[in-house]
């Protein structure tokens, strides 16, 4: 096939005769055009194109067949011997002729070597095209850049490594509505984009199942956090999601601890029960990826017939223990050291409490001749010492308040002491439990306030139970026990009821 040389840089309209056929330049579109045939042609008239299975008859020189049952084109060609239909052909194709794209299975099995800079190769089962570059296959998109990766496996938003240099997993999974195969990656939120302190290793990514497996330092000077971003990218768009990792060995968190109320002694005038030990901090560090046990103390059953009082059960974050209240006096019998201490009875002298947590027990009162007066002394609370019998306006010591679950809150109040013949005195601000008289009528201490059980001359009122409280800047990464979870602000309150244990 001959190769037309036309002029360069022509003036609009020129022509040019080649074999047979008359080029015009339009300069407004900036190319040659074939207008009609010359002189010394076997052909004439303007050059047509046809799409037929068969060849046009009466074909002029320049005439194109496209041949619509092989996809082959053809131009009509007249040289000094002979005319005839002559295939278009281009620079060889992708390991193909002709120019046309060589189909394979999967972007995988395209060829990595052999390939010329505009080689086109499809992939069967996306339908993708792509060209190669003269390094790579990049995949070609008509119109818009196609559709984004779809992710339909979350990442967390936020992640606690391992402090103890074991790794930890993340998954992101993702699939492009095109079908085209899913590449993951991350990039870390620094100027340049830097592996963290908090990894001693690089990130690995199986590109299988979209698991992102990091490998933390094990070194406390590394403490700290990091942001990080996954992408799921098919070659042209891509998803992201952003992670915050943190890398910690501790956590300040603010508590509350309260033991078991002691229940109130019984006798003529039986003392009331001491309230629950208090402990409280509104900063204290917790080691993180431990399970911390929690102990939720019971409060002291309630007491019959004559003697001092049960007491309560401790209450606990591991180690850091709050004592249960001491039991109040009774019938002569004296009351029992606690959290804070029982009341004592008929002149006996309240039990001691625990320094830091509670509160004695008030001094107990009878005078029997002609009226048959008395009171028992009252338990003691966190806040204040139980009141003494002899004053006929004392209560149960008063508990102390807080705001650790955002609203305001009494704990831990002494139980009152009980009357003869007249009503017993009133439990404590803090859950305590009035006192009754030597027919009955005591009330027990309030459940989850650690408040002392009242004292009384039949039955005493059992100790209140305890609780345990821990508000955090950030929310548990695994609890038992079903604690009660709330939030203030951006803390997270865990309000422990019964026993259980929580882990950072």
């Amino acid at each position: 096939m001959a190769v037309v040389n036309l002029p360069n840089s022509p003036s609009n309209g020129a022509t040019q005769d080649v074999g047979g056929i008359t080029y015009t330049y339009s300069s407004s579109k900036g190319y040659w055009t074939a207008a009609a045939a010359s002189s010394g042609g076997g052909g004439g008239g303007g050059a047509s194109v046809t799409s037929s299975d068969t060849a046009p008859s009466s074909p002029s020189a320049g005439d194109l067949w496209y041949k619509s049952d092989t996809n082959a084109l053809y131009v009509y060609y007249t040289d000094a011997d002979s005319s005839q239909w002559v295939g278009v052909s281009g620079p060889a194709g992708a390991a193909g002729a002709d120019g046309s794209a060589t189909s394979y299975t999967n972007l995988a099995g395209f060829p990595s070597s052999g390939n010329s800079l505009g080689d086109f190769a499809v992939a069967e089962d996306t339908k993708a095209l792509y060209m190669w570059d003269g390094t790579e296959w990049d995949r070609i998109v008509a119109g818009s850049a196609g559709e984004s990766p779809i992710v339909y496996t979350e990442p967390p938003t936020s992640h606690n490594l391992n402090n103890d240099g074991s790794t930890s997993t993340v998954q992101m999974q993702a699939v492009d509505p095109e079908g085209t195969a899913i590449t993951y990656g991350i990039a870390y939120a620094n100027s340049t984009n830097a592996r963290p302190d908090q990894l001693a290793a690089d990130t690995v990514i199986d590109q299988a199942t979209g698991t992102y497996t990091f490998d933390p330092s094990a070194s406390n000077s590394n403490e700290g956090s990091f942001r990080a971003r996954l992408s799921a990218t098919d070659g042209i768009t891509s998803a992201t999601r952003f992670v915050n990792f943190n890398l910690l060995f501790s956590i300040s968190t603010s508590y509350l601890i309260v033991a078991g109320g002691g229940s109130g002694g019984v006798g003529n005038t039986g003392g009331g029960g001491g309230a629950g030990g208090l402990l409280y901090a509104s900063s204290h560090s917790f080691e993180t990826n431990v399970a911390h046990t929690i102990t939720v103390g019971a409060g002291g059953a309630a007491k019959s017939g004559n003697g001092a009082g049960n007491s309560g059960q401790n209450s606990s974050i591991g180690t850091i223990t709050a004592i249960g209240g001491g039991g109040g006096g009774g019938n002569g019998v004296v009351p029992l050291v606690g959290g804070s201490g029982g009341g004592g009875p008929d002149g006996v002298a309240g039990a001691a409490g625990t320094a830091g947590q509670g509160n004695a027990g008030g001094l107990g009162d009878y005078t029997a001749p002609t009226n048959g007066t008395g009171y028992g002394g009252s338990g003691g609370g966190a806040g204040a010492a139980g009141g003494s019998g002899s004053d006929q306006t004392s209560e149960g010591g008063v508990g102390l308040e807080y705001n650790i679950t955002g609203t305001a809150t009494y704990y831990a109040g002494g139980g009152g002491g009980g009357g003869y013949n007249n009503t017993g005195r009133p439990g404590g601000n803090g859950g305590g439990g009035d006192g009754g008289n030597r027919y009955g009528g005591a009330v027990s201490g309030t459940a989850n306030t650690g408040g002392g059980g009242g004292g009384d001359g039949l039955v005493s009122g059992a100790g209140g139970s305890g609780i345990v409280i821990i508000r955090a800047p950030r929310a548990a990464t695994s609890t038992t026990g079903s604690p009660a979870v709330t939030t203030v602000g951006s803390d997270t309150v865990y309000t422990f009821t019964s026993n259980g244990s929580i882990t950072f």
